[in-house]
């Protein structure tokens, strides 16, 4: 007389996550087909894993190392366990300006949120501002900044300022007229344009 393996259906949940570079969740299952008073925590042991990778994704959920013993034989259900962005704090440094005329500086910024080991290498590109050359306040913006399939850029923006140029103005020397006479139209030279 022989008794065989029941079945023993082990099904991974769906929907578990993670933020990109959080450790791993211990990865959670449904069991159906215990039998003979067996109790879950008494008869399935080990852990399921996951498909190997760090980027943001879809990776399956593997059996792993569970196991439930000689009495039973697994029917395993995997699902997709998600990676999902990490946040990445970028905020424009305030207090940028150029004198009228001048070129634009290479903006500067603070960032905080790198995770997984990552340095500011993965952040690629520029910031911009708002067009325009007149005196005035112009609005920094994202521009071509850019952290890869991995992050999700929060981005707090911050004021450009144009400020006056010196223009100088110097009055001719020798300029005069005859008593009596109407002034000339007086000249000067023009600097700094």
């Amino acid at each position: 007389f022989e008794i065989t393996p029941a079945n023993l259906d082990i099904t991974a949940d769906a929907g578990q996550t993670k933020v990109y570079g959080d450790p791993d969740p211990v990865f959670s299952y449904q069991v159906a087909g215990l039998k003979n008073g067996d109790i879950q925590g008494a008869v399935v042991t080990g852990s399921l894993t996951r498909m190997v990778g760090n980027d943001v994704g879809m990776y399956a959920i593997q059996q792993g190392t569970i196991d439930a013993g000689g009495n039973y034989a697994i029917n395993f259900t995997p699902a997709d366990f998600e990676i999902t962005t990490a946040s990445l704090d970028i905020t424009a440094d305030g207090g940028q300006s150029k004198v009228y005329g001048d070129s634009d500086p290479v903006f500067t910024y603070q960032y905080s949120g790198l995770k997984n080991g990552d340095s500011n290498a993965v952040i690629i590109g520029a910031l911009a501002r708002t067009a325009g050359e007149d005196v005035g306040i112009y609005p920094i913006n994202l521009g071509t900044l850019d952290a890869g399939p991995n992050y999700a850029i929060n981005f707090t923006p911050a004021d450009f300022e144009i400020t006056p140029a010196t223009l100088d103005i110097t009055a001719d020397a020798g300029q005069s007229k005859v008593y009596g006479d109407p002034d000339p139209e007086f000249t000067y030279q023009v600097a700094g344009l």
